[in-house]
């Protein structure tokens, strides 16, 4: 995710428009959701 700072910070947002934190929690949320989905 360093590398992404540092592109965003260059200015190039279009393919990622959300911040990096943002991004891991928003990931974070969807994988402890599958894997609570699986587990059932």
């Amino acid at each position: 995710m360093e590398a992404t700072v540092r592109i965003r910070k260059a200015g190039l947002k279009n393919r990622m428009p959300q911040e990096p934190l943002e991004f891991l929690s928003d990931m974070h949320t969807l994988c402890m959701k599958m894997s609570s989905a699986t587990a059932k």
